[in-house]
């Protein structure tokens, strides 16, 4: 029981931070406005960068999977729009 309940709070944290990136970049104006998968390219930005002490970039990680998915849905309107 407390493992499905571990389970339960990590699925619960992760998907709050979840759709952090897409959020972010279809609200704010940023570099990648104009590109495919935005979302995903900004995830990468803040990993990437020095200045975001490691903790912060670690906790970024979990955000990939879901931009990738949202960026895949949101295709259609970064390719026409």
């Amino acid at each position: 029981m407390k493992a499905l309940r571990k389970i339960c709070l990590f699925l619960l944290l992760s998907s709050s931070l979840s759709g952090c990136a897409t959020i972010y970049v279809r609200t704010n104006e940023t570099k990648f406005d104009d590109s495919i998968y935005p979302a995903t390219q900004q995830d990468a930005e803040w990993v990437d960068d020095s200045e975001i002490p490691i903790v912060g970039r670690t906790l970024m990680l979990p955000d990939f999977i879901p931009s990738v998915v949202f960026d895949t849905i949101l295709l259609p309107v970064d390719y026409f729009f």
